[in-house]
């Protein structure tokens, strides 16, 4: 991806999910992790006056470690499937509650095997760069609670910390990375 579309697209919104996931405005969002649950990885997203906006439902048991985001109707909007064996943290994401590679939509993964912060690169389905480019950046700070998602690796911002989305990957990404 060439350094001059980094600002195409934060004026033009990519949809990876859907538009009507997109928002002009900043979203503030309360994520909770569920207590009385046998399940890792259990989240309920909310907006500031409480009204659900997401659920993150992760396995019981299994070899992978995989989450679904569902919907305030609890349709299955994303899946995120943990690559085990990898030398990076890396999570694919999937169309619904698929896992079929026709359905991949994007990979994230640790830019280094160590860090004190989290840096998230993410690499769209159509990014023929060899992981070489990414085309998202997410830089955060887990004990503020916070992060920022970059155009590729630029300085170009192209969300802020409480952007709906993104952020529930980021907490589902770094809950990952603490196991």
């Amino acid at each position: 991806m060439a350094e001059s579309s980094y600002a195409t697209m934060a004026n033009d919104p990519v949809a990876i999910i859907g538009s009507e996931y997109c928002t002009p405005n900043e979203v503030d969002v309360v994520i909770s992790r569920k207590v009385k649950t046998l399940r890792y990885g259990d989240f309920v997203v909310s907006d500031m006056n409480g009204n659900f906006m997401f659920k993150v439902k992760g396995t019981t048991f299994g070899w992978h470690d995989k989450r679904v985001i569902l919907d305030a109707a609890d349709n299955p909007l994303i899946t995120l499937k943990q690559k085990i064996l990898t030398e990076h943290s890396r999570w694919n994401a999937f169309k619904g509650e698929s896992t079929d590679e026709k359905d991949f939509l994007f990979t994230i993964k640790t830019t280094s095997i160590f860090q004190w912060k989290t840096k998230l690169a993410v690499f769209l389905a159509n990014n023929n760069s060899k992981e070489k480019n990414c085309d998202y950046l997410i830089k955060g700070n887990w004990s503020d609670r916070s992060c920022v998602i970059y155009a590729g690796d630029s300085s170009t911002i192209v969300a802020q910390p409480l952007q709906v989305f993104l952020k529930i990957l980021y907490q589902v990404a770094k809950t990952a990375q603490d196991v």
